[in-house]
C-alpha cells in the first residue's frame, strides 16, 4: 500500500483507538491513578487503558510495558496498538516483524482495524514474506466486517486491477459501500467515475450526489469540482 496512505491511516486510527477505547473500560471518572493501582494489581483491562493513556501523552514507552501486559490476557485492542507503536517506531525502534506479530493476534481474535493493517504487511511484505493472496483475504474480512478504510482500499484494487484482476462491479460495490459510511474519498472517487464515465456509464445526478456528499463530510476541495459538474450536466 502507498506509504502516504498507511501513515495517514496510521494517525486516523490511533486517534480513534485513542479516544474512543475509553468507553471499553466503562467510566471516564475513572482517574489515571486509579487505573495504574487496578493494573498493578492485574486487571489487564486497566492495564490497557493505562497504556492506552501513556500514549496518548507521548509517553511510549511506559506505555508499551502496560500494553504488553494487557496483551498477554489476550485484549486485541492492546495487541493492535502495540501492533501500531512498533510498525512506527514510537517508543521503540522499528521493529515489522513484531508488528505483524501483534497484528496478526489481533486479528485472529477479530479486531477490523487489526485485519486492515495484517493485510498491509502482507501486501509490502513488512514483517512477513509477501502475500497477496493472504492479504486479500484480510483485507476482505476487515471489509466485510464493515470497516470503511478496508472497504475504500478494496474498492480501489478491484477498480485499478492492482494485485487482483479488475472487476468494476465489485469496485462500484465496495467503493458504495464505504461512500454509504460517510468516506468522503470514496464519495469523491464514484463521483469522478459516474462524471467522467469511467468504467460506468455516465450520471450526472450520481456525480453530482456523491460529490455533494463528499463536502458534507468535509473535502473542501471538491466544491469546485461540484460546480464543474454542474455546468457541465446542464450544458449536456
Amino acid at each position: 500500500m502507498n506509504k502516504a496512505i498507511l501513515k495517514s491511516l496510521f494517525i486516523m486510527l490511533l486517534g480513534l483507538l485513542l479516544v474512543v477505547a475509553a468507553s471499553s473500560y466503562g467510566s471516564e471518572e475513572t482517574s489515571e491513578v486509579e487505573l495504574k493501582d487496578r493494573a498493578t494489581d492485574g486487571d489487564p483491562l486497566a492495564a490497557y487503558n493505562y497504556g492506552r493513556i501513556k500514549v496518548l501523552k507521548k509517553n511510549y514507552k511506559e506505555g508499551i510495558d502496560w500494553l504488553k501486559m494487557a496483551s498477554h490476557s489476550d485484549i486485541p485492542e492492546a495487541k493492535y496498538m502495540l501492533g501500531l507503536l512498533y510498525e512506527q517506531g514510537l517508543g521503540t525502534k522499528k521493529d515489522f516483524e513484531k508488528a505483524f506479530k501483534f497484528y496478526k493476534s489481533s486479528a485472529s481474535s477479530g479486531l477490523l482495524e487489526a485485519k486492515n493493517n495484517l493485510a498491509a504487511m502482507y501486501f509490502d511484505g513488512r514483517g512477513t514474506d509477501k502475500n497477496i493472496e493472504k492479504a486479500l483475504y484480510w483485507l476482505h474480512e476487515a471489509a466485510d466486517g464493515g470497516l470503511v478504510s478496508a472497504q475504500y482500499y478494496l474498492g480501489n484494487l478491484y477498480k485499478n486491477g492492482t494485485s487482483i484482476p479488475k472487476d468494476i462491479p465489485k469496485a462500484v460495490m465496495w467503493l458504495t459501500k464505504s461512500a454509504e459510511q460517510g468516506n468522503p474519498k470514496a464519495q469523491y472517487l464514484l463521483s469522478t467515475m459516474y462524471f467522467n464515465g469511467d468504467d460506468v456509464d455516465k450520471n450526472c445526478d450520481k456525480a453530482l450526489y456523491w460529490a455533494n456528499k463528499s463536502a458534507d463530510h468535509g473535502n473542501d476541495n471538491v466544491k469546485k469540482y461540484i460546480w464543474k459538474i454542474r455546468f457541465r450536466c446542464l450544458i449536456n
